[in-house]
């Protein structure tokens, strides 16, 4: 099932990334960094895990702090157990409209402040999030993801 969402949202990343900093581009390890997690993005859009399996380290690691009624899995280790998690977590949500607001790379981390809106699949409940989402990269793949949650 393609995430519409998503997907018009990772299509934003680079831009994003890039506003208010000249020297955002030059940056390459940066740059190279937040254009995986715009893959990483981009393949959960397309349901595709295969492609989101190969861009995590084999000790990926997944923390999510959210309000109690969120239904998330909120913590995975090793790449079967988060991948799993995501793709579960994922399928909890239906018409998803993520807007990324922020993006600050430095290093091996990229922080993303993210709002999102939608329902939740088992009662159609509807919510409204911000988020900050790190993304924690070494040698190339993903190694964690810490996610604090409030709502809107």
């Amino acid at each position: 099932m393609a995430r519409k969402g998503v997907e018009e949202c990772a299509q934003t990343y680079e831009e994003v990334f890039a506003k208010g900093d000249p020297e955002a581009r030059s940056r390459s390890l940066e740059k190279h960094n937040v254009a995986a997690v715009k893959a990483m993005v981009e393949a959960v859009a397309r349901d595709d895990y295969d492609a989101l399996s190969r861009a995590v380290a084999a000790d990926v690691r997944l923390q999510i702090l959210a309000p109690p009624d969120v239904p998330f899995i909120r913590n995975a280790e090793g790449a079967l157990a988060f991948v799993d998690a995501v793709r579960r977590n994922f399928a909890m949500l239906e018409q998803q409209k993520p807007v990324v607001l922020s993006i600050v790379a430095q290093g091996e981390a990229v922080v993303c402040i993210v709002r999102e809106q939608g329902r939740y699949v088992e009662d159609g409940r509807g919510y409204d999030m911000h988020a900050v989402q790190e993304f924690v990269f070494r040698e190339g793949k993903l190694a964690r993801i810490f996610e604090i949650c409030a709502r809107s």
